[in-house]
C-alpha cells in the first residue's frame, strides 16, 4: 500500500501513513496540484472520474495527487503530471505557492498542505491524454475558466473562493508574462 507523506503546519515532513488512515483520522498530509497552460494559451481543466474516492465528478486542477512518502513536492508533481496527462513538466517554466485546506468531503477528512504548481508549457492539445483517474479534460481560455467557476462553483472541488482567487491570480501572471 502506498504511504503518503505527513507534514506539520510549517511544511516540514513529519512521517508517513496510509491513504485510508489520513482520510479517516485527519492527519495533515501533502498533495501537489498542477495547473497547466499549453501552447495554445489554453488551461487544462480536469473533471475527476466518478470512480475516484475524493472529489469524484468534480472539476479541478490539470493534475493532482497525494505526495508519496520520500518524494519532494516537485518530484511528485512531475510524476503525477506524467501519469495523468502523459506530459513531462520537468523542464517547463513555473511559479508555485502553498495552500492549506481542511474540509470534509463525504466521509473523508481532507486535511492537506497543497503544493501548487502553475506551468506554462509548449505542449499542444494533441500531446495530452487522460488517465483512468480523469473523466474528461477541458481546454479553456482564462476567461472561460473564470466564467465556468463563477456559474458552477458547486461543480468544482470545494476549496473555497480564496483558493480559486489564488489560482486565477497565478494563471493570469503566467498568461501575461512572455518571459515565463
Amino acid at each position: 500500500m502506498e504511504e503518503i507523506q505527513l507534514y506539520n503546519e510549517k511544511g516540514e515532513v513529519k512521517g508517513k501513513e496510509s491513504i485510508d488512515k489520513i482520510h479517516n483520522e485527519g492527519y495533515l498530509y501533502g498533495s501537489t496540484q498542477s495547473w497547466i497552460i499549453i501552447k495554445e494559451n489554453l488551461i487544462i481543466l480536469e473533471k475527476r472520474s466518478l470512480s475516484t474516492k475524493l472529489f469524484s465528478g468534480l472539476y479541478g486542477p490539470s493534475s493532482a495527487g497525494h505526495i508519496t512518502y520520500g518524494l519532494t513536492p516537485m518530484q511528485n508533481t512531475i510524476r503525477e503530471t506524467k501519469e495523468e496527462l502523459n506530459i513531462d513538466v520537468s523542464n517547463a517554466k513555473y511559479i508555485k505557492d502553498i495552500y492549506r485546506s481542511n474540509l470534509i468531503y463525504k466521509k473523508y477528512i481532507v486535511n492537506e498542505l497543497i503544493f501548487l504548481f502553475f506551468y506554462k508549457t509548449n505542449f499542444e492539445m494533441k500531446d495530452i491524454y487522460s488517465s483512468k483517474e480523469i473523466q474528461n479534460l477541458y481546454f479553456l481560455t482564462f476567461e472561460d475558466l473564470k466564467e465556468l467557476y463563477k456559474n458552477n462553483k458547486e461543480s468544482f472541488i470545494p476549496y473555497g473562493r480564496d483558493y480559486y482567487d489564488l489560482v486565477f491570480e497565478k494563471l493570469e501572471i503566467l498568461l501575461k508574462n512572455k518571459e515565463i
